[in-house]
């Protein structure tokens, strides 16, 4: 059961992160903004919704639950990389980076980690506040891409998807810090 609607929404969202990351850095008079926006809240959406139909339809599978975690942190990831480039006062780049930085180290070396002990596939399963890490990150993402559109004024959006990725940042250690936790026991009780 390759070919799902399930995995193709996960298939799209992978592909959908360097298409933002492509808004982001080019300049066609401000639709770069609202179509870098729009694929990334489609793409989030998708995140909720190939785990839910496959629930719903009865799809899970194997590729989708290694193709998950990777096309969300490929999301987080590769936005967060190419985001300063639509970030314009110095104060909002210095105080974003930290959070960036934070929060691409941890899904890496999470990935790391999977990928050691692949085998014990169960020692690094999904956690309902890892879902909610993700969630935030995505959300504050969307906020800071939603502060860079055109025409809205002086509404604090981006200070306030800022705020967001601080928050989004606390949950990331926090669930990096469980995940390395028990991966340092399950070494711990191999050795």
């Amino acid at each position: 059961m390759f070919i799902t609607t399930p995995n193709i929404l996960t298939i799209l969202r992978l592909l959908a992160a360097p298409c933002v990351a492509f808004f982001l850095v080019i300049d066609i008079g401000g639709l770069e903004a609202v179509l870098a926006f729009f694929i990334f809240v489609t793409a989030g959406v998708t995140d909720y919704l190939d785990g839910y139909l496959a629930r719903l339809w009865n799809q899970t599978s194997l590729l989708g639950k290694v193709l998950d975690p990777i096309a969300d942190k490929a999301m987080v990831i590769i936005v967060l990389s190419f985001l300063p480039y639509c970030l314009d006062d110095y104060l909002i780049k210095v105080l974003y980076g930290l959070p960036a930085i934070i929060i691409i180290l941890r899904e890496i070396i999470v990935s790391g980690m999977r990928e050691y002990i692949s085998g014990n596939s169960k020692l690094l399963t999904v956690t309902k506040l890892s879902k909610w890490k993700t969630t935030a990150q995505l959300f504050s993402i969307a906020l800071l891409l939603l502060g860079n559109l055109p025409r809205l004024g002086h509404l604090p959006i981006t200070e306030i998807g800022l705020l967001c990725l601080w928050f989004a940042c606390l949950l990331t250690l926090i669930t990096g810090i469980d995940y390395s936790r028990k991966m340092l026991s399950s070494l711990e009780k191999g050795s």
